[in-house]
């Protein structure tokens, strides 16, 4: 009954949300857990489980895009949404004849990569990385903490305590590319759109403000996870957020940086054991 009742909650804020804002975005989340729930359909037995590739393994059970590769239904869903919005109409209470209208269509794409030419936004893109590695590498040993993201706990157990083969390496970096893509994509991309579309933030500080926000909250169980890790990955967001600002609002920098940051955590924080616990052993959750 609880759980009726939740549901029948959830249901009434959605459309309650859809009606003030006319936001397809109000969805999302519904959408996003009933196509979550792909790996159900297999079967679960666990010598089944075992047959099945590594890889496919690793999308049903987690790892970092989340389980059933849920990040990934997440910037599909999302990009799904607003596409259906702009080129059908749909969600009619929004501006779109606001002139900013155009440079915020803008900041849902990837490319172009402008800049690639200037050696200090490279210079200052690397700088930018290394100084958000050691911020997560003092949160990590401070708090004597990996965080609590329980599928790339399961990831990198089998290769704690040696070194990487280059095939590891070449794998966890695919990993953070993809993790980034979807990242930067749902909150820098799609709701940093979404938010300027409805009017939440017609100014770029407020909409990178509101992202940062959901950035933050999202990443309470995740790495750096806790309270202190929803202020650091807000204060991230934000800074990727004006990365996007300055260079002209595609994704591309902010992706790099940010896949930077991911290969760093997976292949050092994650797989750090001396004097540090995880927060999983005592409450499991994947994002």
């Amino acid at each position: 009954p609880i759980s009726q009742i939740f549901m029948l909650v959830h249901v009434m804020v959605t459309f309650a949300l859809w009606y003030f804002t006319g936001s397809l975005l109000c969805f999302w989340d519904g959408i996003v857990w009933a196509c979550r729930q792909w790996p159900k359909l297999l079967k679960s037995d666990t010598e089944e489980d075992q047959r099945r590739p590594k890889l496919l393994q690793s999308i049903i059970h987690g790892g970092p895009l989340g389980a059933g590769c849920s990040k990934v239904i997440e910037l599909g869903t999302g990009y799904l949404l607003i596409w259906l919005s702009l080129n059908h109409h749909v969600g009619t209470k929004s501006n779109d004849t606001d002139p900013e209208h155009a440079f915020a269509y803008a900041y849902l794409g990837f490319l172009p990569m402008k800049y690639v030419n200037r050696w200090e936004v490279w210079a200052g893109v690397l700088a930018l990385a290394g100084l958000v590695n050691g911020v997560l590498w003092l949160w990590s040993r401070m708090l004597k903490t990996r965080g609590a993201h329980a599928g790339v706990e399961e990831m990198v157990e089998s290769s704690t305590g040696r070194s990487l083969s280059t095939m590891e390496h070449a794998g966890l970096l695919l990993y953070a590319f993809c993790n980034a893509v979807c990242e930067e994509g749902c909150s820098r991309g799609v709701w940093r759109f979404e938010f300027h579309r409805v009017g939440i933030g017609k100014q770029r500080w407020k909409s990178n403000i509101a992202q940062g926000i959901g950035f933050g909250v999202a990443h309470f169980y995740g790495i750096p996870s806790g309270v202190v890790g929803v202020i650091l990955t807000f204060v991230y967001g934000c800074i990727m957020g004006l990365l996007q600002d300055m260079t002209g609002g595609s994704l591309a920098w902010p992706t790099l940086a940010h896949t930077v940051a991911d290969y760093f955590i997976f292949a050092v924080l994650a797989r750090h054991r001396t004097g540090v616990s995880s927060n999983t052993t005592t409450k499991k959750k994947r994002n």
